[in-house]
């Protein structure tokens, strides 16, 4: 054998070897790979089990908070429509239907918030305790009625939602609004006192004292008698 081949032997033998040692160290490399990610992946596990407990726990708390104070099923409900119509609003209402749809919605979230607070619409009557989410509610609820250009007229209420709905407006300081609400509930029905005592209130807090004595006119006589003492 020359040179020539022993030289190419020996390189050959060489290079087999380099190669075999680089796939010993790329494949113990890819096992510790694999002990890596089959760690990270228990550990995952293991976050996803904790998280799913810290939610069921979140769950049964709630479940348990909302059945000892059912009325604040009506908030939340109230909260997620009042935040889905300003996103909405955000975007835009260019579209009739949207807007048709968003209006229906506000609709809606006004007689959830109703129902959710024990309210008689009388402002000359003691105030209720409301919480302050309640009237932060009421207060997010006038300011898309005013975004959206929507009179108290034209939002389709009874009398006595009328009525409550002007209280928690009044609640708010938003004294306008309550006062179209009132004169709405009245529109509907002329003799409602709890709407005509509160015009009364409303417009000598005001300091217009011929609307104040107009409102007393209007209303039933036990209540003008009062009044004028």
């Amino acid at each position: 054998m020359d040179w020539v081949s022993l030289t190419l032997g020996m390189l050959l033998t060489t290079l087999s070897g380099v190669v075999i040692w680089w796939m010993l160290r790329a494949e113990s490399r890819l096992r510790l790979l694999q002990i890596d990610l089959a760690a990270d992946r228990l550990e995952l596990r293991n976050s996803l089990l904790r998280v799913e407990d810290s939610i069921s726990g979140l769950s049964l708390a709630s479940d348990a908070l909302l059945q000892n104070n059912p009325e604040q099923k009506g908030v939340i409900a109230v909260h997620n429509v009042l935040r889905r119509i300003e996103r909405q609003t955000a975007a835009g209402l260019s579209d009739e239907v949207v807007a048709a749809e968003t209006a229906k919605e506000l609709h809606s979230a006004i007689r959830l918030l109703l129902a959710s607070v024990n309210t008689t619409g009388d402002i000359k009557a003691d105030p209720m305790v409301l919480k302050s989410g309640t009237l932060g509610l009421a207060d997010r609820l006038h300011h898309l009625l005013m975004a959206m250009e929507i009179d108290a007229g034209e939002l389709g209420l009874n009398s006595l939602e009328f009525a409550r709905l002007g209280e928690l407006c009044y609640r708010c300081g938003h004294i306008d609004w309550s006062r179209r609400c009132y004169e709405a509930a009245v529109q509907l029905t002329p003799g409602h006192s709890v709407s005509l005592g509160s015009l009364a209130l409303l417009a000598r807090e005001q300091g217009d004292v011929p609307l104040q004595l107009d409102w007393i006119e209007k209303h039933p006589g036990s209540y003008v008698r009062a009044m004028k003492r």
